[in-house]
């Protein structure tokens, strides 16, 4: 009879039961401490959309509603240049934070173009907070293309 490591299927079995707003409380109060912890739960605990929870990891919704927090205004845009560990080498993402309404995708692509990349997808989130104006994280995921000069020619 095969040996079994009881102590490692009890956390494994723990960890599945968990959920992702079980997460969420957990890796704030873990940034923040439990009293800070413990209020930005109360104030983001159901502001995430299903969608969200699917994509991402609750840690990444902390570092992502402390982009929100710093927003004061509806004209105030927060943004986020990285590369995912999870994708492919030549992957990045783009994330764009905000209160309003989103940004048009359309209005957005001539300047990410311009910049030098190829958006293949696009996913606004919309967060909503009871009693406060709704924010919206957009992100968008690329591939940079190669400078070019005038010419064509790859820089």
């Amino acid at each position: 009879m095969p040996a079994y490591d009881v102590a490692d299927i009890e956390s494994r079995l723990a960890a599945a039961a968990q959920s992702w707003t079980d997460d969420l409380r957990a890796a704030l109060c873990e940034r923040f401490g439990e009293e800070r912890g413990l209020a930005l739960f109360k104030r983001y605990r159901d502001a995430f959309p299903a969608a969200y929870s699917e994509d991402f990891l609750a840690r990444t919704a902390v570092t992502d509603l402390e982009r929100l927090e710093e927003l004061t205004s509806e004209t105030d845009l927060q943004m986020s240049l990285y590369r995912p560990v999870e994708e492919a080498t030549d992957v990045r993402r783009f994330k764009i934070y905000r209160y309003g309404d989103p940004i048009s995708l359309s209005d957005l692509l001539p300047m990410l173009q311009h910049m030098g990349v190829r958006v293949v997808d696009e996913r606004p989130y919309h967060v909503d907070r009871p009693g406060e104006p709704t924010a919206w994280i957009e992100l968008e995921r690329y591939f940079p293309t190669p400078l070019r000069d005038r010419y064509g020619a790859q820089m």
